[in-house]
């Protein structure tokens, strides 16, 4: 009798590990993979570039306007060597028509990566080409993640927080 009581207690103990490490991997939140980690991010090449006019007014060399839009696509590389896609717009939200180098922007954009998408908003700044935003969301190992963004024509830096 006392075998059949270690074999019960046995299969108890077992059940109740494979049910602690199942409960453990569904309740790791989602984008855990890619939080509390801070990439820095260099283009490697310009793969397309197009500013359209917007706002009503024309484009002309060196100024932009309220509601003119840039579209960019730029092959990327993280610093851990991991090759992706930058795909982004930058609205124009300086009041009335600005020299180029005065004109800020609203910027929202997508970091693709093998392993999933980073989503990003911000302010983009022409004067010294730059900009901060926050990190909005994602995909894959990126599900959930929050963080924050600062950019410069050097490198863009994602810090995702825990």
């Amino acid at each position: 009798m006392r075998i059949k009581d270690r074999h019960v207690w046995m299969l108890a103990a077992s059940l109740g590990i494979v049910v602690a490490v199942v409960a453990t991997i569904l309740l790791v939140p989602a984008g855990a993979a890619g939080s509390g980690r801070t990439y820095m991010v260099k283009t490697v090449k310009t793969l397309g570039s197009v500013w359209i006019a917007g706002g009503g007014a024309k484009m002309t060399p060196g100024h932009l306007s309220a509601g003119n839009r840039l579209f960019e696509t730029n092959a990327v590389r993280r610093d851990d060597g991991v090759k992706g896609v930058f795909i982004g717009t930058v609205m124009i939200v300086s009041p009335g028509t600005v020299a180029a180098e005065r004109a800020v922007g609203l910027m929202r954009a997508v970091y693709r990566f093998g392993d999933g998408d980073i989503y990003v908003d911000g302010i983009a700044s022409f004067a010294h080409p730059s900009g901060t935003g926050v990190v909005v969301g994602g995909t894959g190992a990126y599900t959930g993640v929050h963080g924050t963004i600062t950019s410069t024509e050097a490198k863009d830096v994602l810090r995702l927080l825990p």
